[in-house]
């Protein structure tokens, strides 16, 4: 039973066999601080002091920083969803993202590839029935751009998904001026715009499903 500021708690230490010692003399017992500090789940050092005189027990050596308390602590680094850039004009930078839905649709599509400016702010759908047919999608899509404003985009914001790099090969052979970024694998914040995008269109189809009153699988197949 240990007197804490928000109350009393309960608790068992289970000592490892090796790190227990006790001193007949002085009937003092003896742990290692870094020991008794994985014993009490990695709780920081003046928990540890607390705790060790509560207990009545002696902790020897010196406390190190343990490896795991720093990798328990690991988080992605926080990346601000303001474009800041300055790559404002239409058809300069553009971000592409693709999305899938578990149902194949009435039109035999699964898979949605969007596509935004960031610019215009203007976005494109593009309804795919499986993910092969990214790279000629994106293709056209940058061909499109190309006609309309007279130059391809100078940069184009992506993850690093195999289709991806397929299409970034085809373009580089075509349009060698553009510049490809990628994407670190499991951060979609670093495409933050096209994902909130994606995230805030989809709301907007389940909302207008919503109102059919139709059986909850024939609205998942009525989104194209």
């Amino acid at each position: 039973k240990v007197n804490t500021r928000r109350g009393h708690v309960m608790c068992a230490i289970f000592f490892p066999v090796g790190i227990y010692q006790r001193d007949d003399k002085d009937a003092t017992k003896r742990i290692d601080i870094n020991a008794f500090h994985q014993c009490l789940n990695h709780r920081n050092k003046a928990d540890l002091s607390k705790t060790a005189d509560k207990l009545s027990i002696a902790v020897t050596g010196d406390y190190q920083g343990h490896i795991h308390c720093a990798r328990g602590k690991l988080k992605k680094l926080k990346i601000s969803k303001v474009f800041k850039d300055g790559y404002e004009k239409p058809g300069e930078r553009i971000a592409i993202d693709a999305t899938s839905c578990s149902t194949v649709s009435h039109g035999g599509n699964r898979v949605v590839n969007m596509k935004m400016d960031y610019g215009s702010g203007k976005k494109w759908a593009t309804f795919l029935k499986r993910k092969s047919e990214i790279p000629q999608d994106c293709m056209e899509f940058v061909e499109y751009v190309t006609q309309v404003k007279g130059r391809p985009p100078m940069f184009i914001r992506l993850d690093n998904s195999a289709e991806n790099k397929k299409f970034a090969k085809m373009c580089h052979t075509k349009y060698k001026t553009t510049i490809f970024e990628f994407t670190a694998r499991d951060t979609p914040q670093q495409n933050g715009r096209i994902e909130a995008a994606i995230a805030a269109t989809w709301n907007q189809v389940r909302a207008m499903l919503d109102g059919v009153e139709l059986i909850n699988y024939e609205k998942t197949k009525l989104w194209k």
